[in-house]
């Protein structure tokens, strides 16, 4: 179950740089559900995952609201936000899977 959420995390990260959190939330939900029934695990683990995932969107201007705000408003380039946003959801990653794996046990 571990790599399964390791997985979603990721999916999850990767499509919320594109597209909208809500969107990324609303998307992902049923499928995390699908997938800790079909692994008969508990789903809490994996819906945190999604709502952290779809919450860390550091990478892009587009991935949340006010990262638009500040990429148009204060003149960053999109390079910026990569060579920031992307240690920062490595990072992000990294502890919200060690948090789940001990918070939300499968």
């Amino acid at each position: 179950p571990l790599i399964a959420l390791i997985v979603l995390y990721l999916v999850t990260m990767v499509l919320t740089e594109l597209l909208s959190n809500a969107t990324v939330a609303v998307l992902m939900t049923p499928i995390a559900v699908a997938l800790a029934e079909s692994l008969g695990v508990s789903a809490r683990p994996f819906l945190v995952g999604v709502m952290m995932a779809g919450s860390a969107a550091f990478a892009t201007p587009f991935g949340y609201q006010t990262n638009v705000i500040v990429y148009q408003m204060a003149g960053y380039r999109y390079m910026d936000f990569v060579r920031v946003g992307l240690p920062l959801n490595l990072i992000t990653f990294v502890v919200a899977i060690a948090a789940i794996h001990v918070f939300f046990p499968f």
